[in-house]
């Protein structure tokens, strides 16, 4: 059983560093929410590596590890939260007052430094040495400058906990208030996430404390055990979803930009189109929103801005870029960028149909005054709504015309 625990371990923790690496690396729209999450993984990672080294008994040849991780755990709620929070009010980067939900990182990281650095490595193999005894030394040896070992522990069963709880509650008022189409996987992925590290994080975090301070003397063990199953069961899952939904880690700019100036739809990239909406109040707050997306357009042309994110028009309209794109969704069928291309299409058409507006123009031209950057999306997206190429297109116009002009 150990030797199958240990092999799962280790894949575990492969696992996490190469997601942790490719969120890292991912260029999408979506960058800042996935370096969240990334930078979550790099930290479990980190963990489950430590976990490993205590489990096989290698700990004490890497001894400099020890407490090394300790600072990054008070990263992990606070970053979860941020990803729910950019995935729902649309942000790309952090807020100015976000710094200080790295206060009790700093802190530990003040109190652990001088551990790290001023420590004799004998020491250090000697609190080693302990924990591969006994487990719940952790919580007692490598104390800090500023305060004991067992503070942290104590610190971090407090602070998820809170985490925790303004995250659901986010999720369940944004899903409540917003959504048409059911939760949305992404949030509630790394709500279940949350959940499940506060919920191990507390349960191994107790056992520990208690025997470390002879309050129930034999329990570690057992309690740790098992909790490390159900969080290793609880990982292989989530790790089974992330790998089996592509955009989770690379992000729709590998199958389809999120930018609208590089966006090709192709029938076999699309998404399932979200179902009607069901609730009256639902679709009356939809209908309007598009009503008012429809007017804006018109009156301002923002259509025809280069690289424009949906967080741009839904700066512009008052809402929250989730609102919006789950408005676009249910009411019509259409993602924001299906819609920005219908838009630019339309006015492409309107010119080429005007009397002399489309000549001053060369087709590349017709595509960059619509919004569009370059010759290649402007044909697809032209193909896709009307079944011809501008040039195609261009003929049946001056055909029609000339016809017209005979006639007269």
């Amino acid at each position: 059983m150990h030797f199958i625990v240990d092999w799962a371990l280790c894949g575990l923790n492969f696992i996490l560093l190469v997601s942790g690496f490719i969120l890292w690396c991912n260029s999408s729209q979506e960058r800042f929410r996935k370096r969240l999450l990334g930078t979550v993984f790099f930290i479990m990672g980190w963990h489950v590596l430590f976990v490993l080294l205590q489990k096989t008994g290698l700990l004490a040849n890497y001894a400099f590890i020890l407490r090394t991780v300790a600072p990054f755990y008070y990263l992990v709620p606070p970053l979860l939260f941020f990803y729910a929070r950019s995935f729902y009010f649309g942000e790309t980067h952090f807020r100015p007052g976000d710094w200080r939900h790295g206060l009790l990182f700093l802190f530990s990281l003040a109190d652990l430094i001088p551990y790290w650095i001023f420590t004799p490595l004998q020491v250090k193999y000697h609190d080693a040495q302990m924990i591969l005894q006994d487990e719940s030394a952790i919580v007692v040896v490598a104390r800090g400058l500023l305060m004991p070992a067992a503070s942290h522990y104590i610190l971090r069963m407090v602070v998820w906990p809170v985490y925790v709880f303004f995250q659901c509650r986010l999720m369940f008022r944004m899903e409540d208030k917003f959504s048409l189409n059911g939760i949305s996987r992404k949030p509630l992925f790394v709500t279940i996430l949350s959940v499940m590290l506060c919920f191990c994080n507390i349960i191994a975090s107790s056992a520990l404390l208690l025997e470390g301070y002879q309050y129930a003397p034999g329990i570690a063990a057992d309690v740790v055990e098992n909790t490390m199953l159900f969080f290793l069961a609880g990982a292989m899952v989530l790790s089974g979803y992330i790998f089996s939904t592509p955009d989770f880690l690379y992000g729709a700019a590998r199958a389809e930009s999120f930018s609208t100036e590089n966006y090709v739809v192709k029938e076999e990239q699309r998404s399932e189109v979200a179902t009607a909406v069901t609730k009256p109040k639902e679709c009356h707050l939809a209908a309007g929103m598009i009503e008012q997306l429809d007017e804006l357009m018109a009156q301002t042309g923002m259509f025809r801005i280069k690289g424009i994110k949906i967080a741009d028009v839904a700066h512009s309209l008052g809402v929250n870029p989730y609102q919006l794109s789950q408005a676009l969704n249910s009411h019509s069928g259409q993602r924001f960028t299906d819609y920005i291309n219908e838009k630019r299409i339309t006015y492409v058409k309107a010119q080429i149909c005007g009397e002399a507006g489309w000549k001053k123009f060369s087709i590349e031209g017709l595509a960059a005054d619509a919004g569009f950057s370059s010759r290649t999306p402007f044909y697809a997206a032209f193909r896709k709504l009307t079944g011809l190429t501008p040039s195609e297109y261009i003929d049946i116009v001056m055909r029609e015309r000339k016809g017209g002009n005979d006639a007269l």
